[in-house]
């Protein structure tokens, strides 16, 4: 809110912290990437403050 009146029209601002492990290997032939990454709040303004746990696994091939 701005003098009372509440502002939809502000964009959201969010400051996060948090460490990320990635690990390469191969599984058969392939080369696999897994990587998990944790997000923490510290901070934020006109946005939902939320913890994220993400995993992402990224396989690698070749093309002929």
């Amino acid at each position: 809110t701005y003098a009372g009146v509440k502002d939809d029209t502000s964009a959201g601002q969010l400051l996060t912290l948090g460490p990320n492990l990635s690990l390469m290997t191969k599984l058969g032939p392939l080369p696999v990437e897994v990587q998990v990454q944790y997000s923490l709040p510290l901070m934020g303004k006109y946005d939902s403050a939320m913890s994220t746990l993400s995993l992402q696994l990224k396989f690698f091939g070749k093309i002929y």
